[in-house]
């Protein structure tokens, strides 16, 4: 490579008004995004507390009677991500519920999982309008040497065509790294600023997300200048922007929609009436096997033979058939947005989407931990009131969810207190790892850097095929 050449074209670009333009609002963006992030989070945390709050006041006299927290919901609320400043993945629900008795875990707004580009934000700002002008300011680098004479005059002085590209590529990348270097650094000095903290960890992530978008930013500047070797000069602008639009837009929003479709969901009210059919069915069963209308013998739907533990095997085991309804809701839920996730992935801005929220714990990642964690706290809820239960005499044992309401004059199942009431409700969950979340973007920075590479041979073999004339 031929450093006068790149710092020649250094020179040039940083005169380039439309770049000087472009490095200002970059650096606004950037700026921007951190003031937003900061009052979103104060706003979101605010909320946060005033939810954890208030369901700790609803739990109170529930706590109270442990027979009672068997009939109601268990919640993890989730805590606002720190990272929004860098991405904010919505639509993924932001609370998990589930029944005390049976393992049933449910996503708060289950079905109500959608895309949204436009947030200020980091991957907004690189993802969308960083691969913008990556493409807008190299779709001509090359004709517009050819068209001034340059080009030509540059070969026959002695400069090698693969040089002279190269040249071109680098002095681009450097353009787009040093930008976003400084809209970076700007973000997190405003983060201070604002009073949020920016600990070591949140540096590092910071840079890793740095290098990802360069890798990221390195496909719009080779596929800009490989249009610019294309012989319809003229076009080359809006082949630019239709390629933009084409991985931007087009892919990953046709790609959902067709992933609905050909993966569709069931909705809430069918899930609703699955539901209430398992459950009626099972307990029907079990109606029909124990209860005598004849003799007035209604071990089941009666509560007169509650120690005899009829109806409360019905109720539990009614209770595990809409347990298992929404267990099979949740994995067709996952698994469609897993596939559909694949499928955009013809996108690179979808790719960096996915790499961001691994790197910052959003999306699926974070999603499929909170419900692992979630299921262990139940159970751990489940141990208590059994152990609440077991040194209680007067208790018949009976663990089910209507044990509250059919005491009369037997008790089944304790009405002491739960004991553990400051962590009933489930606000964390165990984090993974910095390594494990890198592990898990590998295969596809990989893919990224592959057609990085294969761009590259592609340019360069346009490039010593390209007719300087």
């Amino acid at each position: 490579m031929d450093k006068l050449e790149l710092i020649t074209n250094l020179k040039l670009m940083s005169r380039d008004y439309k770049i000087k333009v472009f490095t200002i609002i970059i650096l606004l963006l950037f700026i921007l995004s951190a003031i937003s992030s900061s009052l979103s989070n104060r706003k979101l945390n605010a909320d946060f507390q005033r939810d954890y709050q208030t369901q700790m006041d609803n739990y109170a006299p529930i706590l109270e009677h442990a027979d009672r927290l068997l009939c109601n919901s268990l919640h993890y609320i989730q805590k606002p991500s720190e990272y929004n400043m860098i991405v904010d993945k919505r639509g993924l629900p932001d609370r998990l519920t589930t029944t005390t008795v049976v393992d049933a875990i449910t996503p708060y707004s289950l079905l109500k999982h959608g895309k949204s580009y436009f947030q200020l934000n980091w991957l907004f700002i690189i993802g969308m309008i960083g691969s913008f002008c990556a493409l807008v300011f190299s779709y001509d680098n090359i004709s517009l040497e050819k068209r001034q004479g340059t080009l030509k005059l540059k070969l026959i002085t002695g400069m090698g065509r693969k040089h002279l590209l190269f040249s071109k590529y680098l002095a681009n990348l450097i353009l787009f790294a040093v930008t976003f270097l400084l809209g970076i650094l700007l973000s997190l000095l405003t983060r201070v600023l604002m009073g949020e903290s920016t600990d070591p960890a949140y540096i590092g992530i910071s840079f890793i997300i740095y290098i990802i978008s360069l890798i990221y930013i390195s496909f719009f500047v080779l596929a800009g200048l490989g249009i610019s070797l294309l012989k319809n000069e003229r076009s080359g602008i809006i082949i630019a922007l239709s390629l933009w639009l084409l991985f931007i837009i087009i892919i990953p929003n046709l790609t959902w929609i067709f992933g609905k479709k050909t993966n569709p969901i069931p909705s809430f009210i069918e899930v609703t009436n699955l539901k209430d059919q398992a459950w009626s069915e099972e307990f029907q069963i079990w109606s029909d096997k124990y209860d005598d209308n004849a003799t007035m013998t209604n071990k089941v739907s009666g509560n007169s033979y509650l120690g005899e533990g009829y109806r409360s095997g019905a109720v539990q085991a009614s209770d595990e058939k809409i347990a298992e309804v929404i267990k099979d809701t949740n994995k067709q839920y996952i698994s469609q947005l897993e596939k559909l996730e694949k499928l955009s992935f013809l996108s690179p801005y979808s790719q960096l989407s996915k790499m961001y929220q691994n790197i910052v714990l959003q999306g699926l990642l974070r999603l499929n931990r909170e419900m692992n964690a979630f299921s262990e706290h139940r159970n751990h809820v489940e141990n208590i009131l059994k152990e609440i239960d077991s040194n209680d005499e007067n208790s018949l044992h009976l663990w089910y969810s209507w044990a509250s309401q059919d005491g009369n004059n037997n008790q089944p199942f304790s009405s002491q207190p739960y004991t553990d009431k400051q962590h009933v409700i489930l606000t964390s969950f165990p984090p993974i790892s910095l390594t494990e979340r890198l592990l898990t973007i590998t295969p596809l920075l990989s893919i990224i850097l592959l057609i990085n590479l294969l761009g590259f041979i592609w340019v360069s073999i346009q490039m010593q095929k390209y007719d300087v004339r």
